[in-house]
């Protein structure tokens, strides 16, 4: 399976636009609640000051580099939600990639039989999952990931979609732990909301 990418910790944002159809440059919209502040890929390769990206230190350092340069030339996009205690923003990153969605059953067994171990050795810590198959993502059939965290006391919330045969919406929601209960199903009814624009 692909390498999975996920973000992302002690982001700085200065955002007052809120909006309830948030429309991705990737080609697809969400709806989100109100009080969520979108970023998108173009705000932040034209204003990378919104992004204090030079200061994250809980993140495993392979990984923060992997992911920086793909920020700063919006590849991804953010969704932050309201809480921003503890020096972290909670959040949802979405990137588009390059390959196929696991959807069939033996492709499904076989990555969530080794993903905890992956995520471990990528997070330097043994990490746990909560549940990871198949969803229906508004009509589209997707991955659905639950586990912990890149950085300590989160836990991050995937899905993975389908666009096109080998392009694919990855959209992870890295919430603090102490938020997870007010959060969740909020994430999750946006994440449902995914339309793809042919």
């Amino acid at each position: 399976m692909k390498k999975l990418i996920l973000v992302i910790a002690s982001l700085a944002f200065n955002l007052s636009a809120h909006a309830d159809t948030f429309s991705s440059s990737f080609g697809f919209s969400l709806e989100i609640p109100s009080n969520w502040s979108p970023l998108t890929g173009k705000e932040i390769k034209e204003n990378p000051d919104l992004m204090n990206l030079d200061s994250n230190s809980e993140l495993p350092q392979a990984l923060f580099e992997q992911v920086k340069p793909m920020i700063l030339n919006g590849k991804a996009e953010f969704l932050f939600l309201p809480d921003n205690t503890n020096n972290f923003a909670d959040n949802i990153n979405i990137m588009k990639q390059i390959g196929k969605v696991a959807t069939n059953k033996n492709e499904v067994k076989e990555i969530c039989g080794s993903l905890a171990q992956q995520l471990s050795g990528m997070f330097n810590r043994t990490i746990k999952l909560y549940e990871c198959g198949t969803k229906d993502i508004n009509g589209v059939m997707g991955l659905y990931l639950d586990f912990d965290g890149a950085i300590e006391n989160t836990r991050s919330i995937q899905v993975q979609v389908p666009k096109s045969e080998n392009v694919f919406f990855m959209m992870t929601a890295t919430i603090k732990n102490a938020s997870l209960n007010t959060y969740k199903a909020s994430v999750v009814k946006t994440f449902e909301s995914l339309t793809i624009h042919k």
